[in-house]
């Protein structure tokens, strides 16, 4: 008797497409209607560009708008999803796309691959420069309002990357980016539901996590830099936060253990330093040091640091993104 294949797991844009499906529908815009409202804001707002192609790009992303230098602008958008929302919240949900291009020069990432972890950690700046504009221009309106309403829906998919990457369904750091990502909003907007929600989940360090990000994301905005040198500077405040257990603040506990920190962060530190120099350095050392003492973790040695170091090199590539030039990410 043949053995039958095992049943393969569904991805994570499988699992999307059928659960968008299977919600009510509330609207059913085509695609010609879509770029309509969306020209329409832009006018509203306006913003100005060069030409706009929209399209369909179902379970990848919700909506996405990209565009080059010269405005030259590509919206995507899920219809499955798009097809959950009223008019309202299509308006809202494009509003903030259009917010990118009033926000950025461009939507150029530099990264080996778009959905890579460096390219992932960028996009989460990008949407905290896009969440403070749209704060700014529409704060106080039904727009704001719809689009708060939107993101309140969210926490349901929260608990879905949650349970995948600690079932092993989803890598670890891209689900942890994909949260950020998303959630980031809530604060920046002086909302406190993504901390409740959090402390709901027994996440307490997750919330302290995307605090510090915004906090050091504040100190890159202050720099004024161009483009390209945000997105030199922001991978290495990516490596920075690698020194963090990203198992942990999913709740996870069984992989590293339960401290906030990976034994090897002063090493990882160390490492990203004698590549670069940036006042992110310090803050994150003291992040590490304040830890410590006030949960009197135990500071290893440097050789216990080394071998734990070559212990974790055959379970996880972490520690490449250290070797890499510029200091880019892993996939865990």
């Amino acid at each position: 008797m043949t053995p039958r294949p095992a049943p393969s797991r569904p991805s994570f844009e499988e699992f999307m497409e059928t659960h968008w499906k299977s919600l009510p529908k509330k609207s059913g815009f085509t695609t010609q209607q879509v770029e309509e409202i969306f020209t329409g804001l832009l006018k509203e707002m306006g913003v100005t560009w060069n030409s706009i192609k929209v399209g369909v790009r179902r379970a990848k992303v919700q909506a996405e708008v990209l565009f080059d230098h010269k405005k030259n602008l590509v919206l995507n958008y899920d219809d499955n999803y798009f097809n959950t929302l009223t008019e309202v919240e299509i308006r809202a949900t494009l509003s903030h796309e259009c917010c990118h291009v009033a926000t950025l020069p461009d939507s150029t990432i530099l990264a080996p691959s778009g959905d890579s972890p460096q390219a992932m950690f960028i996009e989460i700046y990008d949407e905290y420069l896009v969440h403070k504009e749209f704060a700014r221009r529409f704060g106080g309106t039904l727009t704001f309002d719809a689009f708060r309403g939107i993101k309140n829906k969210d926490f349901q998919n929260y608990d879905r990357i949650v349970t995948m990457a600690n079932a092993g369904m989803m890598n670890v750091t891209n689900a942890l980016y994909t949260i950020l990502n998303d959630a980031i909003y809530f604060p920046l907007t002086g909302d406190s539901a993504f901390a409740d929600w959090c402390r709901a989940k027994n996440l307490p360090d997750l919330n302290q996590f995307l605090a510090w990000i915004i906090e050091d994301f504040g100190f890159i905005e202050g720099l004024k830099l161009t483009r390209m040198q945000t997105m030199e500077l922001v991978p290495t405040e990516a490596a920075l936060s690698a020194a963090v257990n990203y198992y942990h603040l999913l709740g996870d506990d069984r992989t590293y253990g339960p401290e906030l920190f990976t034994s090897t962060a002063n090493i990882m530190e160390e490492m990203v330093a004698k590549r670069t120099s940036t006042p992110l350095i310090d803050v994150w050392r003291k992040r590490l040091w304040a830890h410590r003492v006030q949960f009197r973790c135990p500071r290893q040695s440097d050789s216990q640091l080394r071998w734990n170091v070559a212990v974790k090199q055959s379970k996880t590539n972490r520690h490449e993104m250290i070797k890499a030039t510029p200091l880019w990410l892993p996939s865990r």
